[in-house]
């Protein structure tokens, strides 16, 4: 291993030494075999004719010396140790020499150990120790590749010196001259990309010089430029909030840079500009304008008052939330999805529930529901003055009957729904505010169904793959909610408050603006500061900070969520359930949870799970039926050996697709590590939120799929949490997906129960069984967190969903200081 010594000085060109010894042997051999074949000098003159064969590649080549005597024979070596060499002053070596020859013995001074052993890379003799005195120069493997990279520099290939750094850093991190030689790298391809079409490239290059040498010299003023070329584009593109960003941080850089006071000038006019046409305008226009003349300028002159006067005019929402569905329809089948519909949409009930189906609740469409014949027939009566976004007419009893159709049969172009198709045989209109709706058999809870949104019967109802059509080209959905979409684009989505049915108030927020945001840390930074005044999805992990900041305040929804992964039946593999058990009994769910998720004490209702189901749902079986599901991981690699064998000796090989969720990223690896250990090899893939439940929902084929699931009612959401396309159509098979038939059966008998005890029974049975088969492996019940800013009134530290009573919410002006 090489030897770490102070900076060797600058290197002596005078000759070093081989011992006497050897040049004695050395002139004996060359006496004996003739002139001109002595073992270096053969060997010295057969690596010559080898380097003449090829240049040389100094990347993939081994380490190599290059030794020259003072007789200028030059020879390649095995690199030499210590690296460097300790420094050796030949002068004061022979001083020493020459005093020690006239003292006695033991006054003599201890000389420096001046022997070298040296091994040739070729030839038949290879080791010879040689003295330091009798070597002329010494070329180390290190300061060649250096060279090179400086050759490479001078000539503009910065890829190959690049990789040549590389290679000495591999060999010797510490080298001299590597760090001053890489930096001139960054400095040079950082200032030419900058300087051409590769700006984002060039700072990047020239911001990781920055940390490694602030004072390089050049690299303020070049860093100054980049900005300021970089601040250009995204004011001509209008990207006001990530120009004001890069300015910020471009002035912590160099505040007294001239290039930054110049782009400061164009802000300061662009604001001005700005805020004189919001003058002119009025409502949302206006806010929008003179909020983009304060994300330029915060200290506007004038700006607050203006931006206050339009925001009391015209109360902006900002959300910030994980994603986005793909398609915005009335049947979400995403969590995502289900949040939009919640914004866009009014449900023909609100909750299946005596109270509304008594028409007590006024966020709903349905004035009144009968049941009649023990429930086989619904008389649905429509409240008056609800008008679809696209004002051509009211919502009428033709929106229901074809969309509780269109949900019965996907071939009218519905999502479709096999679970409704079962029970449902006809709506007929009797006039356009009732329908009639008839059931083919008694079931249970039948206004549960009614809880559905339905799309207008005037429009195109099939759900089209829109996914090749720009998000801002797309036409918004013609909807009936208390907010319509305005607006979409990649990451982005604006909904206006809609006009009110006669007699019903106007929300008091004119508009409502959702934005993704993918980095807890930015959002919840946004947030603290007021940017945003609400947000969808906490991790877990994040809750304590916000419960502890005076102007946050945190909110739990009702229903704890249960992550568990999906199991597809239809591969083989996942059959077999010792295999099943194996991979159960692998992962320590207590451990992974608290110190992955949480990374703080559990709190109420957070625990490990022992099955499908929330401690909440009366599906839940009681503790002392249902044992906790154990870690073993010497079991379960048994379990999983015995499982391979049963497949004969077939290699598991599986796919675990995963929501991007914060929380689900950091416990991921450990997962598929857990399983790796023993014998499963799985491969992760993290798939959006939205695009992962649509696609499970619509019954495609998976391996593993982990899940995020709430259930609010045992006998309706049992199906889904099981099975999740279990309301696929029935030409995808997705039943097939369930890995135990016992589960199937207990499912399909679920769905035919008339009754609430009969139901609970039937839902706290299959919690029991799939303890046993495990239809699904559970990992852990948590709570489910958003949170909001204290300047947004009305949110409930407890909501069902995330719009809950939004009609009612109030939103105070933001001042754009407060940064």
């Amino acid at each position: 291993m090489p030897v770490c010594l102070p900076p060797r000085p600058p290197r002596d060109s005078s000759p070093c030494p081989i011992i006497p010894a050897l040049t004695a042997l050395l002139a004996l051999v060359a006496i004996a075999v003739g002139p001109g074949l002595d073992p270096l000098a053969s060997n010295a003159q057969a690596q010559t004719a080898s380097a003449a064969s090829g240049p040389l590649d100094l990347i993939t080549a081994e380490p190599f010396d290059e030794l020259t005597l003072i007789d200028n024979v030059t020879v390649r070596i095995e690199p030499v140790y210590p690296r460097p060499l300790p420094p050796f002053d030949l002068e004061e070596y022979r001083r020493l020499q020459r005093r020690n020859q006239n003292l006695p013995e033991a006054q003599r001074v201890p000389l420096p150990d001046v022997k070298l052993i040296i091994s040739l890379k070729e030839g038949e003799v290879r080791d010879f120790e040689t003295d330091r005195t009798k070597i002329k120069q010494l070329i180390y493997f290190e300061d060649r590749i250096l060279d090179e990279a400086r050759s490479r520099l001078r000539a503009r290939d910065f890829a190959r010196a690049f990789e040549l750094l590389m290679r000495l850093k591999r060999l010797a991190p510490n080298w001299e001259g590597l760090d001053q030689v890489y930096n001139q790298l960054l400095f040079e391809e950082g200032v030419q990309c900058a300087r051409t079409n590769q700006l984002d490239r060039g700072v990047r290059l020239l911001f990781e010089l920055r940390s490694r040498q602030p004072d390089y010299p050049g690299l303020r003023d070049e860093l100054a430029n980049a900005y300021r070329v970089r601040i250009s584009r995204l004011l001509e593109a209008e990207d006001y909030a990530e120009s004001r960003r890069l300015l910020e941080f471009a002035r912590s850089i160099d505040p007294q840079a001239p290039q930054i006071a110049e782009t400061e000038q164009r802000f300061l006019k662009r604001a001005q500009e700005l805020a004189a046409k919001a003058r002119g305008l009025t409502g949302l226009a206006k806010l929008d304008t003179i909020s983009q003349a304060l994300e330029l300028w915060p200290d506007l002159e004038g700006g607050p008052e203006l931006f206050r006067e339009a925001f009391e005019v015209a109360p902006l929402l900002d959300v910030l939330v994980i994603d986005h569905p793909r398609i915005i329809t009335p049947f979400p089948t995403s969590p995502p999805g289900q949040r939009v519909a919640d914004l866009l949409y009014r449900p023909l009930l609100a909750e299946a529930s005596e109270e509304a189906a008594r028409g007590q609740r006024g966020d709903q469409l349905a004035e009144l529901v009968e049941k009649q014949e023990i429930g086989r027939k619904l008389l649905i009566t429509l409240r008056s003055g609800l008008e679809w976004s696209d004002g051509r007419r009211p919502v009428s009893a033709d929106d229901v009957a074809m969309a509780l159709a269109d949900l019965a049969d996907p071939t009218l172009g519905g999502p479709g729904n096999a679970r409704w198709a079962r029970i449902f045989e006809r709506a007929v209109i009797l006039n356009p505010r009732q329908v009639e709706l008839r059931l083919a058999r008694t079931t249970f809870k039948p206004e549960w169904w009614l809880t559905t949104r339905i799309g207008p019967a005037h429009s195109d109802r099939s759900i089209k793959d829109e996914s090749r059509v720009a998000l801002s080209r797309r036409p918004p959905p013609i909807t009936n909610g208390v907010f319509k979409q305005t607006a979409r684009d990649l990451g982005l989505l604006t909904a206006d408050a809609a006009t009110p049915p006669p007699g019903t108030p106007a929300p008091k927020i004119a508009r409502v603006r959702e934005t993704v945001a993918t980095d807890p840390a930015e959002a919840l930074a946004a947030l603290q500061t007021g940017r945003a005044v609400l947000l969808e999805h906490l991790p877990p992990d994040l809750t304590t900070e916000v419960a502890q900041h005076p102007r946050l305040r945190l909110g739990t929804y009702e229903i704890p969520v249960v992550h568990l992964i999906a199991l597809d039946g239809r591969n083989p593999v996942l059959r077999n359930r010792t295999l099943r058990r194996g991979m159960s009994l692998a992962l320590d769910r207590a451990n992974l949870m608290e110190e992955t998720i949480l990374r703080r004490p559990r709190a109420n209702r957070e625990q490990p799970a022992d099955g499908p189901f929330p401690t909440v749902s009366y599906a839940n079986a009681p503790p002392d039926q249902v044992d906790p599901l154990e870690y073993d991981p010497l079991l379960a690699k048994m379990l999983v050996a015995a499982g391979k064998r049963e497949l004969a000796g077939q290699t598991v090989r599986l796919t675990l697709e995963y929501p991007a969720l914060p929380e689900v990223r950091v416990v991921i690896p450990r997962i598929v590590e857990a399983w790796a250990k023993t014998g499963v090899q799985v491969t992760p893939l993290e798939k959006p939120w939205s695009d992962l439940e649509e696609r499970l929902a619509r019954g495609e084929r998976f391996d593993l799929a982990y899940r995020v699931t709430t259930c609010r009612d045992a006998m309706f959401d049992a199906g889904p949490i099981l099975c999740p396309g279990f309301d696929a159509p029935d030409s995808t098979d997705a039943l097939q997906s369930v890995v135990s038939p016992r589960i199937l059966q207990l499912l399909l008998t679920l769905e035919q129960a008339g009754d609430l005890p009969t139901a609970t029974q039937l839902a706290q049975r299959l919690d029991i069984e799939c303890r046993d088969e495990l239809a699904v492996l559970p990992l852990w019940q948590l709570n489910r967190h958003y949170a909001w800013h204290q300047r947004l009134l009305g949110p409930q530290p407890t909501m069902t969903s995330l719009y809950q009573g939004i009609a009612t919410w109030e939103v105070q002006p933001w001042n754009p200081r407060e940064r």
